[in-house]
């Protein structure tokens, strides 16, 4: 069913969402939950996990491991392809209890990784060059002002405790300050 449903998506978006496709942005844990308990009421789908359990589990594994991506279909104004993802029957019919907890498990020890990870990286001293426009206009022209600072992950941190990304145009990294 060809043509566009105002400006949000396309006729084929809105029949997706009829059939239950959704973007990996509309899946919520609530709504992997609903839609696993309502397909086992209907009896399209027999579990061998409990739902009690499936209720511990981190959304971002209910993601990774019931959702499959089904279809794409045009959304917005500029006709942008966004993914639609489905359940996955057949992954959440092999899902033991057992399975569930150790899922949570690795998922909790991958968070304490990265969250300790970042805590270790203190970042580097770097004197580094970018550009700042001071003012709006039609003569605007950027300001090349160099200082010294931290880097860490994608951002270079001011002295004056403000923050410029290192992707920035005109961002240049001069050198690295050894204390």
């Amino acid at each position: 069913m060809a043509g566009y449903n105002g400006y949000r998506m396309s006729n084929n978006a809105v029949q997706a969402y009829e059939d239950g496709e959704m973007p990996m942005s509309k899946w919520t844990k609530a709504a992997i939950i609903a839609n696993i308990k309502e397909q086992a009421d209907d009896g399209g789908l027999s579990l061998k996990c409990s739902l009690t359990v499936l209720k511990k589990i981190p959304a971002g594994v209910l993601r990774d491991r019931c959702l499959y991506r089904s279809s794409w279909h045009h959304t917005g104004k500029y006709y942008h392809e966004t993914d639609f993802y489905s359940l996955d029957t057949s992954a959440i019919e092999e899902l033991t209890n057992e399975d569930l907890q150790q899922m949570a498990l690795d998922y909790k020890e991958e968070q304490e990784r990265i969250k300790r990870e970042k805590a270790e990286d203190t970042g580097k001293k770097c004197e580094c060059t970018f550009l700042v426009w001071p003012s709006f206009g039609k003569r605007a022209r950027p300001e090349e002002i160099t200082e010294v600072g931290i880097i860490k992950g994608n951002w270079f941190y001011r002295p004056n405790g403000r923050k410029k990304s290192i992707y920035a145009r005109g961002f240049r990294e001069i050198r690295e300050i050894s204390e």
